[in-house]
């Protein structure tokens, strides 16, 4: 079942998501800009609470929506890289020394 599906996770979605685009609508008519995190953080509690949930909901329903994706896992297994092969591909201080003597 996909987040949003759930009827009070959808209304805190969309009643957050009204808050943060109706502030971000009357920010960009008063200063000809997109709000920074910035202009954010000195926003009312409320814009702060709503951005924070909003983009907290939207984040774990993208993510639960990449799971749905067959072979996405796969991909990402492949692209993992474990300490090991980050180790082997490192130079360490003996191969430089041999390129660049130091006495």
């Amino acid at each position: 079942m996909d987040l949003l599906d759930q009827p009070e996770v959808k209304k805190t979605y969309e009643k957050c998501k009204y808050i943060v685009k109706v502030w971000e609508h009357k920010f960009v008519k008063q200063h000809n800009r997109l709000p920074s995190k910035l202009d954010i953080r000195e926003a009312t509690i409320e814009v702060r609470h709503a951005y924070r949930k909003y983009f907290q909901i939207k984040t774990t329903a993208l993510e639960q929506s990449f799971v749905d994706v067959e072979g996405f896992e796969d991909e990402q297994d492949d692209k993992t890289i474990d300490k090991k092969q980050i180790e082997e591909t490192e130079p360490n201080n003996t191969n430089i020394e041999k390129l660049h003597p130091t006495g």
